[in-house]
């Protein structure tokens, strides 16, 4: 469906629907703290994601059309934006966060980070492949409602141990990715097993009997 409606417009037009939405999203969402949007954990904002997405795919702009090394440098860039504006923000005793997901700038780095990948043609590799396949089933693992509040009580006790917080963070992140990429592969294995009994099963035999032959 949302494939259908980008088809049916222009750039302009798609493109002016995209930049109203994010500033909907920003005003709405971000600033007034919309809880239709979830922080950006919402299908709205997945929405508009697919269509930001979309859109760098099929047309091609000065701004998006940068190299490798001048995506990753403006990625660097917002990334350390977003650092000196939070740290003012504590100096000022402001506690709001700006690395939510509905921040304009973490969007825009995003999509830099994106389009370096994107640009540095690594082509095909079955290990990143085999990882990435995967990295949804992270996001799903780490979020659900019974494991998230579990989560961040480690990572908050984590921060306890001063000087070895942030490596010790780093060893919980891959920790976390590993163990849910091998549970998720387990899950593939036995999903793809079980389509194959299935297959072979006297019922899916039957139900392919009724099929014409190929060319009839």
């Amino acid at each position: 469906m949302i494939n259908d409606f980008a088809d049916r417009r222009s750039q302009r037009q798609l493109g002016i629907y995209i930049l109203v939405f994010y500033i909907f999203s920003t005003i709405y969402g971000y600033l007034c703290l919309a809880k239709e949007f979830n922080e950006g954990m919402s299908m709205i904002s997945l929405i508009g994601i697919y269509l930001t997405g979309t859109y760098i795919r099929r047309y091609s702009l000065r701004i998006t059309s940068f190299s490798a090394k001048t995506n990753f440098l403006v990625y660097m860039l917002l990334g350390i934006a977003l650092v000196i504006c939070n740290v003012l923000f504590l100096e000022a005793g402001i506690s709001k966060s700006l690395y939510g997901y509905l921040n304009p700038l973490v969007l825009l780095s995003s999509i830099y980070l994106f389009l370096f990948f994107k640009k540095i043609n690594i082509g095909y590799n079955r290990y990143i492949n085999y990882v990435a396949a995967s990295a949804f089933a992270v996001y799903l693992f780490h979020m659900h409602p019974m494991i998230y509040g579990h989560y961040q009580k480690i990572c908050t006790n984590i921060n306890q141990y001063g000087e070895w917080t942030f490596l010790l963070l780093i060893a919980f992140f891959i920790g976390i990715f590993v163990f849910c990429t091998i549970v998720d592969h387990i899950r593939i294995a036995l999903f793809n097993g079980l389509s194959s009994l299935l297959d072979k099963s006297p019922w899916a035999r039957s139900n392919n009997s009724y099929e014409s032959p190929a060319g009839s």
